[in-house]
């Protein structure tokens, strides 16, 4: 499907119903994708990232930019795992970099930026309490990212993953929301107990293709460097300072928004 003029996303301020409309005409759109569930893919995660995925992924980044372009203030809203991020140790995360950037150099200072993410947080769980994480706060945009954690629960809790955060992107668009997807970062030499994280991976990456949600996928961003040693704590096991750099800077990149 081709890229569309961003004139045709334009918002007006404070129009929730008319982003969910948007949302709505698009979901009505053929987009290419067969009508039946498609089979479990055995590709790697960057393997299946079609033009449908960026494609679809397209109507969300227009939408970003359309709200960039508007002087009405938006809430932009980060939640799922924190990918172990203390603020003790890193001091600043990916969350306060993107704020950075949207409140100083963008110069948007009425724009409100919120962090609901908690440590191992699961899917599941966000979903239970989505009005509270989420939903009280009227977020213009969601930042979501599923956590390692996930895939303790092996290739069976693979299908109720599935289950949550399909549901869950159903209700963040059905409140007009615009969703940013996230993978987690590839980290290597993790524990054994993460041996199934590649394919929650794939699993998310299949789940962006079929909704209208903006795939981040800093999986596949960090795969393309020879060592992220760098970007790793002192247990190579979690973003530090500057792998929390780069997960800022992945994000401004997707949404096309410059750099830090």
């Amino acid at each position: 499907m081709p890229a569309r003029s961003s004139s045709l996303f334009r918002l007006a301020a404070n129009s929730r119903r008319r982003r969910r409309l948007l949302l709505l005409q698009q979901q009505d759109e053929p987009h290419g994708m067969p009508n039946a569930a498609p089979e479990r893919s055995t590709l790697s995660p960057a393997e299946i990232i079609t033009d449908s995925v960026l494609n679809r992924s397209l109507h969300g980044v227009a939408l970003v930019r359309d709200m960039l372009e508007d002087a009405a203030p938006r809430t932009w809203l980060f939640t799922g795992d924190t990918l172990g991020f203390d603020a003790r140790k890193s001091k600043r995360g990916w969350v306060e970099f993107f704020s950075d950037k949207i409140k100083v150099d963008l110069q948007r200072r009425l724009d409100v930026v919120l962090d609901t993410s908690v440590c191992d947080s699961l899917v599941s769980t966000l979903r239970r309490n989505v009005d509270w994480r989420i939903l009280r706060f009227q977020p213009d945009v969601v930042f979501l990212m599923p956590g390692p954690r996930e895939s303790i629960a092996g290739e069976a809790g693979m299908k109720r993953f599935e289950v949550d955060l399909r549901k869950l992107l159903e209700r963040l668009e059905e409140e007009g929301t615009v969703v940013g997807l996230c993978t987690p970062p590839s980290i290597p030499g993790t524990d054994d107990q993460y041996r199934d994280l590649a394919s929650y991976v794939r699993l998310i990456v299949e789940i962006a293709s079929e909704t209208d949600a903006i795939l981040i996928d800093h999986w596949q961003n960090w795969n393309q460097l020879e060592s992220p040693a760098s970007l790793l704590d002192h247990k190579q096991q979690q973003p530090n300072f500057t792998g929390h750099q780069k997960l800022a800077r992945h994000l401004l990149a997707t949404i096309g928004i410059g750099d830090l």
